[in-house]
Order: structure tokens, then C-alpha cells, then sequence
């Protein structure tokens, strides 16, 4: 008796270990790269991780027993905090309003062509209104009354849409993402009630 109890005791550990696993694989924000002709992961790893440890993450995690040729067309998990990153950056490109309009802790006034980047705090005036487009081509308006902070701008090497996330303070946002997007970049604009992941079309979140 003692021994079936102690038998079904390590089935359970093992299936609440696995069940463990399995959630942190769930929940880890993954790149899907596409394996070219003559990749190994070693050179893959040279150009794209941030660090040599990192290498042996994707290897457990894409089950590979070796860091030689990958096989062409097929495809590469890699964890989003793995890779390497850079700062990207969104362009006022229109503004219809006869007041100034100010951005950042600075109180810097902006104007057609202002280049704004990850952590700027944006407050638009009653019947003012200004649009940004992002390095990929994506369109961010904001109407009359709207705040919102650029909480997330930033690229990595393996993507060519940066990660954007938007932290509305108040009014509304409107978005024409471009639909040229990876499925696994993330764009979300974040209220106070709520998470919006944006796809490759046009949303307006209030």
C-alpha cells in the first residue's frame, strides 16, 4: 500500500512539474525566425543573441542536439528577451492645431517632423489633433483631448516592426498598423481597464 502511495504521489509531482514547464513555455514571448540556407545556430548566435548563454535556452527549447546546419525553411523559436535591441522612434508627420503642443517631463514643444522615442508622455489639447508614424509605417492619431505615454518602442535585430506599447491616459487613440506585422510582434495599447493586442488593421481605443 505504502508503495502505490508513494508511486502515485511522484506520477502527480512529475505531472505538476511538466504542467509548470509547460506554462513557462506558454508564457515566454517568442520570436519565430525562419532558418535560411547555410544557418547554424552558432552563427545565428553570434549576430542575434545578446549573450553566448542564451544559446543553449533555444537549443532546449527547439529540442536540438546539435549547433551545426539547421534544416532550410523550417523555424526557430527564440526568446523575445534574448535578442539583441535598439532604441526606435516615431515621427510627427501632421498636426492641425494653433496651440502649442508639448511633449515629455521636459516640456519639449514638438512640430512637424519632431522625432519622438520610448517613455514620452504626449497631452493633446481640446481641438488640436496630431498623427506619428512609426519606422514600419504604422499610424498613430490622436484627437482632441487625448494623452498618451510611448511606454514600448523599441526593434531588434531579428524583427523589422518594432514593439510598441501605448499606455492611454485619457480620450482615445487611433491606429493603421501595418499589416506587414510578425504575428509574434507585439503591439498593445494599454487602458486602465483593459489590454488591446493589435493585428494589421485599424482600431480606434478609448
Amino acid at each position: 500500500m505504502r508503495k502505490t502511495w508513494a508511486l502515485f504521489m511522484g506520477a502527480i509531482w512529475l505531472i505538476a512539474a511538466h504542467a509548470q514547464q509547460l506554462e513557462k513555455t506558454v508564457e515566454q514571448p517568442l520570436i519565430v525566425y525562419k532558418i535560411q540556407t547555410g544557418d547554424t545556430l552558432s552563427q545565428l548566435s553570434q549576430k542575434y543573441l545578446r549573450q553566448p548563454a542564451d544559446l543553449a535556452a533555444i537549443r532546449t527549447l527547439n529540442h536540438l542536439r546539435s549547433i551545426d546546419l539547421l534544416p532550410a525553411g523550417e523555424f526557430l523559436k527564440v526568446p523575445r528577451e534574448a535578442v539583441k535591441q535598439e532604441p526606435s522612434h516615431a515621427t510627427i508627420i501632421s498636426i492641425s492645431c494653433a496651440r502649442m503642443i508639448r511633449a515629455g517631463s521636459s516640456l519639449k514643444p514638438i512640430y512637424i517632423g519632431t522625432v519622438l522615442e520610448e517613455g514620452v508622455v504626449i497631452d493633446i489639447p481640446a481641438e488640436c489633433y496630431v498623427s506619428m508614424r512609426l519606422e514600419d509605417s504604422s499610424i498613430i492619431r490622436l484627437p482632441s483631448s487625448a494623452a498618451i505615454k510611448i511606454s514600448v518602442l523599441r526593434k531588434n535585430a531579428m524583427e523589422s516592426s518594432p514593439e510598441v506599447q501605448l499606455d492611454l491616459v485619457h480620450g482615445r487613440v487611433e491606429l493603421d498598423v501595418y499589416k506587414g506585422r510578425s504575428k509574434t510582434t507585439p503591439f498593445e495599447v494599454r487602458t486602465p481597464l483593459s489590454i488591446t493586442g493589435v493585428r494589421g488593421t485599424e482600431f480606434r481605443v478609448g
